[in-house]
């Protein structure tokens, strides 16, 4: 009976042992934080073309915590733009759509902190058709050009200029007939009050 007793004890003692040295949560207290607090704010994208003409822009929600990392929402563009050609017997219309799935990490050098962002375009159903009048003076169809893919590439922020600056960081990008316009503004996170 006593050596059912010790080997019982012995195997609940070692499940102790197992037990206490696994956890669910991630221990972070090796981690060192990357900044003092909690970042909130929104990153936009603006879109404006000048052949065809339009205009367009989404905001994303952003965190960056303590320690680096960076959590971005999702966002979606549609656009579309009608250009009648000098003469008036042609035109050309584009319209399309972006999903914006943004990731980002933080980096430091030369003394400063960025925040670097691939936002991960994928270009839908981008479509270029260009029309001609017939004789009766009625819009014909001459050719159409259909995209869908990835699109656009990295862009990075000064942090300081993020958190600092009334209008955030911002840069822009100049693509074929359009230029895109990325800003980002930071501010320390709230910790909202509970009742």
């Amino acid at each position: 009976m006593k050596d059912k007793i010790k080997i019982a004890g012995l195997g609940l003692f070692i499940l102790c042992l197992l037990a206490s040295g696994c956890s669910t949560e991630k221990d972070t207290s090796g981690e060192e934080d990357i900044f003092e607090e909690d970042y909130d704010g929104l990153l936009t994208v603006e879109y404006i073309n000048t052949f065809p003409d339009w205009t367009t822009s989404t905001d994303m929600e952003i965190s960056i915590f303590r320690t680096g990392e960076v959590v971005i929402s999702t966002g979606i563009i549609s656009y579309s733009g009608e250009h009648i050609l000098e003469g008036g017997d042609s035109k050309i219309t584009r319209s399309g759509n972006w999903g914006l799935a943004p990731e980002g990490h933080v980096e430091k050098g030369g003394g400063q902190t960025y925040i670097v962002i691939d936002p991960r375009i994928n270009v839908e159903n981008d479509i270029t058709t260009v029309y001609a009048r017939d004789n009766n003076g009625n819009w014909v169809m001459v050719s159409q050009a259909e995209y869908n893919g990835p699109s656009g590439g990295i862009v990075t922020f000064s942090f300081e200029q993020a958190v600092l600056s009334p209008g955030g960081a911002e840069t822009g990008v100049s693509e074929g007939t359009g230029e895109i316009t990325w800003t980002l503004n930071l501010m320390p996170a709230v910790t909202p009050i509970v009742p």
